[in-house]
């Protein structure tokens, strides 16, 4: 819907639809329109997301220091060569997420989040859950203690 409005008139609000849409006018004279209250759908797909992310969260607080020294590291030198000025930066906890989100299912097992991916940064690049960097750094501390 295309509104527009009297030279001078400046700005106008109100409600319609029985107040759940409000809509204001902008300077560059067009119209925003909002609506008041959004109910997202819980889907299958959102708790399974949901439940991946407090596993993930929970071994990243039993992940070495010496790990995330090494994945800090990694992202800093991710940041360096992958990431153009418009990309927001990444951290050691988004390469663990992404190093973690490479498995199919995530577990709270750490046995098999070492078999399968790997208990160092090198091993995560060699089996490709992270992609490779340039740098002469060696990613060799353990995950787990």
């Amino acid at each position: 819907m295309r509104v527009t409005f009297y030279k001078n008139i400046k700005t106008m609000s109100g409600t319609c639809r029985d107040g759940k849409m409000t809509f204001m006018s902008k300077k560059n004279d067009s119209i925003c329109i909002v609506r008041r209250y959004v109910y997202p759908t819980i889907t299958n797909q959102n708790n399974i997301m949901g439940a991946n992310s407090l596993i993930i969260a929970t071994l990243w607080k039993e992940v070495s220091e010496s790990f995330k020294n090494d994945l800090q590291l990694y992202a800093n030198a991710y940041n360096s060569q992958h990431l153009s000025e418009n990309k927001l930066r990444v951290s050691s906890y988004n390469i663990f997420v992404k190093g973690m989100n490479f498995l199919d299912t995530v577990t709270n097992d750490s046995e098999i989040v070492s078999r399968d991916l790997g208990s160092t940064v090198n091993e995560w690049i060699l089996t490709g859950a992270l992609p490779a960097v340039h740098t002469s750094v060696q990613f060799t501390n353990a995950m787990w203690n």
